[in-house]
């Protein structure tokens, strides 16, 4: 699915929001493991799991995503 029909993220929770402000951000799953004080195996479960919700496959897609998200 594209950026532009992905849904539109009514599904997250406010820590996924969270953690997708992040990955926009540019912050790898080390990083946000590190940033968010969880296991790194939690931080690329986090991301799995925000990618589903939004039926995105990339991390690119995820941080297009946030970029043209509703408000």
């Amino acid at each position: 699915m594209t950026t532009a029909t992905a849904g539109n993220g009514d599904n997250l929770s406010r820590w996924e929001r969270e953690v997708v402000m992040l990955i926009a951000q540019g912050l790898s799953d080390r990083e946000l493991s590190k940033a968010l004080n969880i296991s790194l195996n939690t931080a690329t479960g986090h991301v799995g799991n925000i990618l589903r919700k939004l039926d995105l496959s990339e991390r690119s897609e995820l941080a297009d995503w946030h970029g043209n998200a509703p408000e």
